[in-house]
């Protein structure tokens, strides 16, 4: 199933579980929506995703989006997120999130955040 999916849009989660239940691979399009530098400063500053994505980032030493799809595959073992790339540098970088494990409380707080 691909559906769009992301820190910034969540409405398929109906669908993620069902994904899940059945066993079937759930591609997440657009998975690193809403956390980009330009979605990050609306008319108040930073958006809250961008503020949860950013600042786990930088405790873990890593990019938002390494931090973005780490999130996506703790999700269910059905999400296969297939983020592009147009440098080499951002092949490695989100190849880096299959081995990164987020804390309890960094998934809580990353779930916490409001879409959008």
């Amino acid at each position: 199933m691909q559906n769009q999916y992301s820190p910034a849009v969540r409405d398929s989660e109906p669908e993620l579980r069902l994904s899940t239940r059945l066993g079937l691979a759930f591609l997440p399009w657009s998975p690193l929506g809403g956390i980009s530098r330009s979605s990050l400063d609306g008319p108040s500053g930073p958006t809250s995703a961008g503020t949860a994505f950013h600042r786990i980032a930088a405790e873990h030493g890593v990019s938002p989006q390494r931090i973005a799809l780490a999130w996506l595959l703790s999700r269910s073992p059905a999400v296969i997120p297939v983020p592009g790339a147009g440098r080499p540098a951002s092949i490695t970088d989100s190849a880096g999130a299959a081995e990164l494990t987020l804390s309890t409380e960094e998934l809580a707080q990353l779930e916490d955040v409001l879409p959008g």
